[in-house]
This record gives structure tokens, sequence and C-alpha cells, in this order.
């Protein structure tokens, strides 16, 4: 997507479909993407929890989606029964 020139900005786990067999990862709901070259801040990014707290990245920064996915892995990671 990146690649493509586009910004996600609401990567979590309900946005991301897996196939096992054979093994494919697709991305849904582009509701909030924008292009990278973006440069303006808005109210609208993400899913709080999936989101950047940092408030200097622009809406079309790459970064946005880095953050949101290593916040999946994390939870992937944690399993469910963290509280």
């Amino acid at each position: 997507m990146h690649g493509l020139g586009y910004v996600h900005r609401d990567l979590k786990p309900e946005n991301i479909v897996l196939n096992l067999k054979p093994l494919q990862v697709a991305l849904i709901d582009f509701d909030r993407a924008l292009p990278i070259k973006n440069t303006f801040h808005s109210g609208t990014r993400g899913t709080p929890g999936y989101q950047p707290d940092n408030a200097r990245w622009m809406d079309g920064d790459v970064m946005w989606d880095l953050y949101a996915l290593v916040a999946v892995v994390v939870e992937c990671d944690m399993g469910t029964d963290m509280y």
C-alpha cells in the first residue's frame, strides 16, 4: 500500500484478514486511507490503542501504519488474559 503512495491509518486486527492455506494477508477498510504526501493534521486518525500519541506526525506519514502494526503484533503476543 505504501508502495502505491497511500497510508492506511487504521490498521488493527479487525482490518487484517488471514488465509492460512496458502498463507495470504489482506488489508480491508480503507475509509481513512490518505496519500502519503498529505501534510495536515486531522482529528480522526485511527482506532484508539492502534494510533500513536505523537501529534507531530502528519496524517500521511507512514509511521502511523508502522506504529499500528507493532501494536497489533504486541497484542497478538500478549494473548487475551491481560487483565
